[in-house]
Parts: structure tokens; sequence; C-alpha cells
């Protein structure tokens, strides 16, 4: 459940930058991978992806 939150900081955090996107999610297997791991994929994943279009947008 850790990701709800990470998606919810996030929407935070891009409405406070003025950026816009949609995060749509499908799982349709289990992974072997643990909560905290998966967490810090996802969180690190929409970190960089709002760091890039800052950087490419001039932002």
């Amino acid at each position: 459940m850790g990701y709800l939150i990470i998606l919810n900081n996030k929407y935070s955090e891009r409405t406070m930058k003025n950026i816009d996107f949609d995060i749509k999610t499908i799982i349709l297997l289990e992974i072997d991978i643990d909560n905290m791991d998966l967490s810090s994929i996802l969180f690190n994943t929409i970190d960089n992806a709002i760091e890039a279009y800052l950087n490419y947008s001039g932002k």
C-alpha cells in the first residue's frame, strides 16, 4: 500500500509544479519483490520523470 502514498505525494508535487500527467497501472501478475523495493522503484521513476520534464521544459 506504500505505492498509494507515493502516488498521492507525487500527484500533489506535480500540482504544485504545474505539471500535467496521468498515471495508469495494471498489474497482470504477481512478482516476487518486496513492497518497500517496489515502492522505491516507483518513487524514483516518477521523481526522475518530473526532474526530466522540468529540465526539458526549462521550468
